[in-house]
């Protein structure tokens, strides 16, 4: 998929425009299920009730589970925003109780909301120009109680978070773009 090589941007483009090729322009022309191409000349049911609502959790809001330990008693928090979009807000119902993401992008940093829950863990990896200029709740969120820093890559701050409700500040990168 786009979101796979890092075209969060261009993926959103074609859920939201109206015009060809788009899931937009398939709304706009009265589809409820995934068509078999573009240009509705073929299938118009190629995947049974498809959709594209993964996208939304896994992408935009980044809810994802851990695949190294399924059920989510560890899942991870990957927020893509992409620059047209200005808040994101979406839910889990897990088995251990829900989980909860809400973001809002200002030109130049990023408003992370974050809620795990009871007995569970999560790593969240926030698209930041540095971890160090991450902040909780006004102070930097290396020190915080429940959050401990993780090895980060470029462009990422990444942590491990125990149960409790975050509240995250991070400058953005500085076309306000992540890569994957």
């Amino acid at each position: 998929s786009l979101s796979s090589y890092g075209r969060h941007d261009l993926a959103y483009r074609v859920a939201v425009q109206t015009t060809e090729p788009s899931y937009g322009n398939w709304v706009k022309r009265g589809a409820t299920t995934l068509w078999e191409d573009w240009f509705g000349a073929a299938s118009l049911d190629h995947i049974m009730f498809g959709d594209i609502s993964a996208w939304f959790y896994q992408t935009l809001a980044g809810i994802n589970p851990d695949p190294h330990a399924p059920g989510f008693r560890h899942f991870v928090i990957r927020p893509m925003p992409v620059e047209d979009l200005t808040w994101v807000r979406a839910w889990h119902a897990s088995p251990f109780g829900v989980i909860k993401v809400a973001w809002r992008a200002a030109a130049d940093v990023l408003h992370l909301e974050i809620t795990v829950p009871p007995n569970t863990t999560a790593t969240v990896v926030i698209p930041s120009t540095t971890a160090r200029l991450v902040q909780e709740g006004g102070r930097p969120a290396a020190s915080r109680v429940g959050i401990r820093p993780e090895l980060s890559a470029a462009g990422e701050a990444r942590f491990t978070l125990e149960a409790g409700t975050y509240s995250f500040t991070a400058p953005r990168t500085p076309s306000g773009e992540t890569s994957r």
